[in-house]
């Protein structure tokens, strides 16, 4: 008889406490480990002074999917760059005076943030990302021949991404701040520094 006392107490406590879970307000239940930020920017990149590509550089830009557990970060990131001037375009008379070098990536990084302060955070991520793009030619031969004013594009491969950024919270899930991001790899070296926007999803 007693056992089947208790077995009725524990189960009218174990209802009230379910009951009671589920009329919480949403704010009352325990926040999500995973952060999930959309974040996006524009600014200025280049590539290296490599063979075929003159130091120097132009508009440069990034968007990505960042996820936060605690610290640490997961990253899925896109990037487009363009190079200086290809010394294959320098002579150029007819057409595009000057033709530029492209190179874009698309990778997968881990990195940490660190708060400075109440509002400030950095973050350092690396990585591994696949790099593709094109590089500009005029007469003559760069793997193949080229008429004036063209470009062809290299064989994609494996390089590694990089990123540090400092931002600040402007309000409630935004946050603005500069990025500097690069990727080392066998074609071009090549990377740029932007001002960036994060807006947190979830």
């Amino acid at each position: 008889m007693s056992r089947r006392i208790v077995s009725v107490v524990l189960a009218v406590v174990f209802a009230a406490s379910a009951a009671h879970a589920q009329d919480r307000a949403p704010d009352e239940l325990p926040p999500s480990p995973v952060r999930l930020w959309i974040e996006a920017g524009l600014g200025y990149g280049g590539a290296g002074a490599g063979p075929n590509t003159e130091a120097g550089g132009h508009l440069s830009g990034r968007a990505a999917v960042r996820g936060m557990i605690g610290r640490v970060a997961l990253i899925a990131r896109t990037t487009a760059t363009t190079g200086g001037a290809s010394e294959y375009s320098r002579f150029v008379i007819i057409g595009p005076g000057t033709i530029y070098d492209g190179f874009f990536d698309a990778g997968l990084l881990t990195g940490y943030a660190l708060p400075l302060g109440r509002s400030w955070e950095a973050i350092g991520a690396a990585g591994a990302a696949l790099v593709w793009g094109s590089r500009a030619a005029d007469n003559g031969c760069f793997g193949f021949c080229f008429s004036s004013g063209t470009s062809a594009s290299f064989t994609p491969q494996v390089g590694l991404p990089l990123e540090l950024g400092i931002s600040f919270d402007v309000r409630g899930p935004l946050r603005i701040g500069l990025l500097g991001y690069a990727n080392l790899n066998a074609e071009e070296t090549f990377g740029g520094i932007l001002l960036s926007g994060s807006f947190q999803v979830h």
